[in-house]
């Protein structure tokens, strides 16, 4: 379930990054893109947190699937908060984006690491 997970967070990841290069060329994202991404952010973290609980029950415990856990939650939380509540209908900065998209990369890089040893 974790792979699973992980190749849900790629696709939106994927998405996201797609969303960002029409964003760069001064293109239209529409709003229905924009809450599909995180839409789809929200159902992998549910798909995470389903693996996550899965794997406890079995007996397993693996610390680095708990930071990962920790890490994309924060980020599908953080994202949230930000660009739906604090920058509510403002032009958000092109910067934010980018950084929202590394700090994602990051954490699913840390899911991939969780899944590999």
């Amino acid at each position: 379930m974790f792979t699973v997970s992980l190749f849900a967070f790629i696709g939106v990841a994927s998405f996201g990054a797609y969303m960002l290069k029409k964003r760069a060329r001064k293109d239209s994202v529409r709003r229905w893109m924009i809450n599909a991404h995180g839409a789809g952010a929200v159902g992998a973290a549910f798909l995470l947190m389903y693996a996550l609980y899965e794997s406890s029950s079995m007996g397993h415990f693996n610390e680095w699937n708990w930071i990962a856990a920790a890490l994309l939650s924060s980020v599908v939380v953080g994202a949230y908060y930000l660009f739906r509540v604090l920058l509510k209908r403002k032009k958000i900065p092109l910067t934010f984006q980018f950084i929202h998209g590394l700090i994602a990369i990051f954490s699913v890089l840390v899911l991939a690491y969780s899944i590999i040893i």
